[in-house]
């Protein structure tokens, strides 16, 4: 969506970084106590805390709202348990110092003050982090993961849930990645809402559309909402996947806005003509081959190593948005690599590792890397 950059407001200012004041009104200006739910409408009167309970639940007294979405009640829930953890570290840290007061004539020298315990907690925290980031890049390493996978958000809420749930977390099986919860993440859909403008692009809020994402009348109705939210003069284009549902809602909306412009994503046609590319019997046969002998090296420490001293550091992965593009990017990146890869693969160091003698022993394996080698 863009948007007028006369008309782009900065975002609004909230009485404290509690992630509830995002989903509520004050009924009254200047007034904390009297504060009205965004998604339902309901008034509760008791402040920012009673208003939690609203949304996220936990108290009998308090009606929960029925309408917020699960990740605004995970968001409330998650800041309340961070909160609670805040004051159990401080309450002990005013413990051990209470203690010490019952020392005797010399706790002048032995006790801590208050500021002096939270620097300790603040050097423990910078050497424990040291020793958690080495160990999530020591797995990075192992497999090989794009350092650039660092960036996706999924990734902080992979680290806040792990950090909810404390030491002694047992690591989820191959088995669950592939099938009970992939199941589930195939079955969820969640919309995020951009705001684009002269000034950049802005993140307004995700939406979880599960169960109505291919019913182009209900997108319609969400997607309209979020035009009046901002403004109808605010909002030239709608920019969306072209899907026929998407179509669908384009028409919709130029029908009832007729100043308004819809456009389907060129990045998702992209997307989709490499996908029908890839389909084609010789290029699929071409990707798998080049897929296995990326999958081959990428596993294996000791051959990445390899790879980065014959290609002068380079990668033969390239990331893109999506998974086509990211295949049809690394294929071009092996083949502007071509040479170097059959420099190594003939070169003594490799006929000479423990590799060239497992790839040997795996047959097909070794045939991919024939497509590589020189006749």
């Amino acid at each position: 969506m863009a948007e007028s950059s006369d008309n782009l407001q900065a975002p609004p200012k909230y009485p404290s970084n509690d992630p509830q004041w995002k989903y509520v009104w004050m009924v009254k200006d200047d007034c904390r106590n009297d504060l009205k739910c965004k998604f339902c409408g309901t008034i509760t009167k008791g402040g920012i805390s009673r208003a939690k309970y609203h949304i996220a639940g936990g108290s009998t007294s308090v009606k929960v709202c029925t309408k917020a979405p699960h990740w605004v009640v995970e968001e409330i829930k998650s800041y309340k348990l961070n909160k609670a953890a805040m004051f159990n570290v401080n309450d002990n840290d005013y413990g051990l110092a209470k203690e010490a007061e019952a020392n005797g004539p010399m706790d002048m020298y032995l006790t801590a003050d208050k500021g002096k315990q939270t620097t300790i907690n603040e050097a423990w925290k910078k050497e424990f982090r040291v020793k958690v980031c080495m160990a999530i890049f020591e797995w990075m390493y192992d497999v090989a993961i794009p350092f650039d996978a660092l960036t996706y958000p999924s990734f902080q809420n992979m680290l806040n849930h792990i950090g909810q749930y404390g030491f002694g977390l047992q690591g989820p099986s191959m088995y669950e990645a592939r099938v009970p919860f992939l199941s589930k993440a195939v079955q969820r859909t969640l919309i995020n809402f951009l705001l684009n403008s002269p000034r950049g692009t802005v993140f307004l809020e995700s939406v979880d559309a599960s169960s109505y994402v291919k019913t182009g009348r209900k997108m319609f109705e969400l997607i309209d909402k979020f035009v009046e939210r901002i403004g109808e003069s605010n909002v030239i284009q709608v920019v969306t996947d072209n899907a026929s549902a998407m179509v669908l809602v384009g028409k919709l909306l130029q029908d009832k806005r007729p100043h308004l412009f819809w456009t389907p994503c060129a990045a998702h046609c992209v997307d989709l003509i490499l996908e029908d590319i890839g389909k084609l019997p010789y290029i699929k046969d071409t990707l798998k081959k080049a897929m296995s002998v990326n999958a081959y090296i990428y596993v294996r420490l000791g051959v990445v190593n390899m790879l980065r001293h014959f290609t002068g550091e380079k990668e033969l992965v390239r990331a893109g948005v999506t998974r086509f593009t990211t295949a049809f990017l690394t294929l071009e990146r092996m083949q502007i690599l071509k040479e170097k890869l059959r420099d190594m693969f003939r070169s003594r160091q490799w006929e000479d590792s423990q590799w060239k003698k497992e790839a040997g022993k795996k047959g097909p394996q070794w045939a991919t890397f024939m497509l590589i080698l020189p006749k």
